[in-house]
C-alpha cells in the first residue's frame, strides 16, 4: 500500500470506537425516554452523561481528531475572512428588502391580471 492510501485507512479500533459512540448516543435517548418513572434531573443527568461519554469516545477516534482538526481550521479561516462594515450590511439588506417587495408586487399585479382575465372575461363573473 502506498503512504496515502495507509494515511486514509481507519483501523478496526477506530471503527469501533465511532459504532460505540453512535450507539452510546442513541442509548442516551433510549435512557431518557425509558426512565420516566424517576425524576426529570435524574434523567437528564443521565442523558448529559451517556451525551458526554459518546461525544469523548468520538473525539479519540481517527474521525474525531479529523472533525476537530477541521474546526479549529475553520475557525482559523473565519479569522481571515474580509467581514462587511456594518453600513454595508445595512445597505445591502435594504437592498434585500426593497428587491423582494419589488418581486411580490410584480407576482401580485399578474395574479390580478389573470384573476380579471379568468374571472371577468372568461367566466363572466363579476
Amino acid at each position: 500500500m502506498s503512504n496515502s492510501n495507509l494515511e486514509n485507512s481507519v483501523g478496526f479500533t477506530d471503527k469501533l470506537k465511532f459504532f460505540l459512540s453512535v450507539l452510546l448516543f442513541l442509548s442516551s435517548f433510549i435512557s431518557f425516554s425509558f426512565l420516566n418513572n424517576r425524576s426529570f434531573y435524574e434523567r437528564l443527568l443521565v442523558f448529559v452523561f451517556f451525551v458526554v461519554l459518546s461525544v469523548t469516545l468520538f473525539a479519540f477516534s481517527k474521525q474525531g481528531r479529523s472533525l476537530i482538526c477541521f474546526v479549529k481550521d475553520s475557525f482559523f479561516e473565519v479569522k481571515l475572512m474580509s467581514w462587511p462594515q456594518r453600513k454595508e450590511s445595512l445597505r445591502m439588506t435594504l437592498v434585500v428588502f426593497v428587491f423582494a417587495f419589488a418581486v411580490s408586487l410584480f407576482i401580485l399585479i399578474i395574479d390580478k391580471c389573470i384573476e380579471y382575465l379568468l374571472y371577468v372575461l372568461f367566466l363572466g363573473w363579476k
